[in-house]
């Protein structure tokens, strides 16, 4: 199965103050992730089975807090939020889909104008 790893950023918004800072406010941080397209499905091989296909996937590698409503975060500050972020994400309670389908989208287009400024300077070279 083809993967794509990739870069993304989020914000949560953690207005109990949840966080192993206790501080309310808009958390900023980045991710790294491995996205997994699924496949689609089969209904009939030249044997008569098939294959049912499996959805898009993806799994969170790291978390990297930057910041709780613009203030940056010291190390020691970053460490334990990153921790805590990743365990939300793991329990499902952030749901990252949107952003990192912002950036496949945005890692597609830039493949889409690399191709078009490849084929551009052969032109000219011919």
């Amino acid at each position: 199965m083809r993967r794509t790893k990739g870069i993304g950023n989020s914000i949560y918004a953690d207005e109990e103050g949840q966080s192993p800072l206790n501080r309310s406010g808009q958390i900023e941080f980045d991710f790294e992730y491995t996205y997994y397209p699924g496949s689609p499905p089969v209904y009939y091989y030249p044997d008569g089975s098939g294959d049912p296909g499996c959805d898009p996937e993806h799994e969170i590698d790291s978390v990297k807090a930057i910041s709780i409503d613009g203030t940056l975060l010291s190390k020691n500050e970053t460490k334990l939020v990153n921790a805590w972020l990743k365990d939300l994400i793991d329990e499902e309670k952030i749901d990252l889909t949107d952003a990192i389908n912002d950036d496949l989208e945005r890692q597609y287009e830039n493949d889409l104008e690399s191709q078009v400024d490849y084929y551009e300077r052969m032109r000219e070279n011919d």
